[in-house]
Parts: C-alpha cells; structure tokens; sequence
C-alpha cells in the first residue's frame, strides 16, 4: 500500500486567494492544412489555431471532439455554446461525447511572451512565497 493511502485528509492551499481554473481563449482560427507526414488523398486536413494565455487538462482535445462530433452532425452548434458557457468537463462526459484521442492532432508551435519570463502577470504566488 502506498503512504499516500495513510493519510485521511489532504494538505490545504494556503494561499490567499485560491486560483481559477477558468480560462479564456483569445483567439480560434481554422485554416486548409496539409499532411505532416506521409500525404494522402483521403483525408483532409485542416489547421486549427488556439490562442489562449492558459489551457486546462484536455481543453484541446475536448474542444476538437466537438468540432469532428459537429462536422458530423452528431450535435449541434447550441449544443457546443451551452457546453462553452458551461464550461464543466463532466458535461462532455454526461452527454456521451468523447475526449478526441490524440493520434492527429500535432502541437507545432508554442508562443511565449518573452517579459512572461521575467515579469509574469498576474505574478502567481504560492503559499512558500509567504513565509
């Protein structure tokens, strides 16, 4: 048995102000693509641009689900605004719609706002930076 199991409660975050697990995206362009590998005739593909300062776990994935499961029409656009303003994982899941696997989809490139580095804002402190 792990020691992990020994204990009954968790350590509390001791941080002042709890953070969100809320996220925004700035920006979603979609664009013709080609393949990255071998090319082939059958299949199309498509870029998908996804500007954001930060993802949660499985957003991309999630969010591509909806946009193969709309192509074809297994929901709907109401369906996919409900499920963006109600931005709760468990309603992708309640609905029977499944997290994109991650064969095909390719991270090509990350973008990082150089002053992030030295200035990070908002600068996140955590419990040890009181002290």
């Amino acid at each position: 048995m792990g020691s992990f199991f020994k204990h009954t409660a968790r350590e509390k975050r001791y941080e002042p102000i709890t953070p969100t697990a809320v996220k925004y995206i700035l920006h979603v362009g979609l664009s013709k693509g080609s393949a990255y590998s071998l090319e082939n005739d059958i299949y199309d593909y498509y870029n998908v641009t996804i500007v954001a300062k930060s993802f949660v776990r499985e957003q991309i994935r999630r969010m591509m689900s909806c946009l193969v499961n709309y192509s074809y029409d297994r929901i709907s656009l109401t369906t996919i605004k409900w499920l963006l303003e109600n931005p709760i994982s468990s309603n992708l899941y309640d609905m029977g719609i499944p997290i994109a696997p991650p064969q095909g989809l390719f991270l090509t490139d990350v973008v990082y706002d150089p002053r992030m580095f030295s200035n990070p804002v908002p600068y996140y402190l955590h419990s040890w930076d009181y002290e």
